[in-house]
């Protein structure tokens, strides 16, 4: 099974690399949520400091991510359409 998973992401590259961007912007969105979290705990401003740019990045590679994803099964079920 992990063999298939391997050949499965060896041939669709793009695929492969919009799931990186999602997986990054996930951890990015991550990274916000605790910059946010403790930035209220210790009473500043919570969307001061790394919250909001963090935020637009996490924002930013989910939909590149996304983008990419539709892109290559548009790609795959037009080429078994044919």
């Amino acid at each position: 099974m992990i063999e298939q998973i391997k050949g499965y992401f060896i041939e669709r590259p793009v695929f492969m690399i919009g799931c990186v961007f999602i997986a990054i912007g996930i951890l990015s969105l991550i990274i916000s949520s605790f910059s946010y979290d403790w930035r209220a705990f210790t009473n500043k401003k919570a969307w001061g400091g790394k919250t909001l740019p963090n935020l637009k990045r996490g924002l930013f590679f989910i939909i590149l991510g996304a983008i990419l994803v539709a892109i290559d099964l548009f790609l795959i079920t037009k080429q078994f359409s044919i």
